[in-house]
């Protein structure tokens, strides 16, 4: 185990700190150990190396839910799924968002993840048409769900599909006003478009959004960064 730590330790210094796969790693190494508080600094630390590293908010949601912090585990979890939407969906956190869901008596959410996963896991494996239809289903029970504007957006987006992407996409931020990640997304489709003052105004106004988000959340310092 010692050695393992002066590995990461290492390998951490090597690379400045940068590497998310690095601080995950060692993160479920001192999760396995007991050692809590290193764990979720180091998890934390994933996070901030990439904040779409999905297997550092999953992990850390684990963690958070073996410690019975049920609560703390779903908010890891919304904001990984959120995060790491902007780039590559991730069906293992919806897929967790809704067992912990039915957990917490939230039988219509636990749904609407399930579908969601299913949603994800269809678009990756290229069956568009029945990915299209679980996004489609989901909006008929949820229509504000910023998650599924987000993913059927993206997905759209990654097939070249760029009309139906921004339509999804500014619908979902239309129905979100406040979401940072439907911002973003938007704002990267405008900026490969060659619309850079759309895409500035977006991100503009995503990195509003953000700051709101992290006074909400109690991060007071990060939010003053942001505004």
């Amino acid at each position: 185990i010692e050695e393992a730590r002066e590995l990461y330790t290492q390998g951490c210094d090597a690379v400045g700190g940068d590497n998310p796969f690095l601080w995950q790693a060692w993160a479920t190494l001192e999760a396995s150990q007991g050692e809590l508080a290193k764990a979720r600094r180091f998890f934390d630390a994933a996070t901030v190396a990439s904040s779409s590293h999905a297997a550092a908010w999953h992990g850390w949601g684990m963690l958070e839910k073996r410690e019975g912090n049920l609560i703390r585990a779903r908010d890891l979890f919304l904001k990984g799924a959120r995060l790491c939407k902007q780039d590559h969906p991730n069906e293992y956190l919806f897929q967790s968002l809704a067992l912990l869901s039915y957990e917490l008596g939230l039988v219509e959410e636990a749904r609407d993840y399930y579908r969601q996963a299913w949603a994800v896991m269809e678009a990756k494996e290229k069956n568009i048409d029945a990915a299209r239809r679980l996004f489609k289903h989901g909006l008929k029970g949820s229509p504000n769900n910023r998650f599924i504007w987000l993913a059927w957006g993206v997905t759209e987006a990654n097939l070249n599909n760029v009309a139906q992407a921004r339509l999804l996409l500014s619908n979902g931020a239309t129905a979100n006003p406040r979401d940072p990640a439907l911002l973003q997304a938007w704002a990267r489709l405008e900026a490969q478009q060659g619309n850079l003052d759309v895409a500035r105004k977006l991100f503009q106004q995503g990195i509003r959004a953000w700051g709101c988000l992290e006074w909400r959340a109690g991060s007071v310092s990060l939010a003053r960064e942001l505004f």
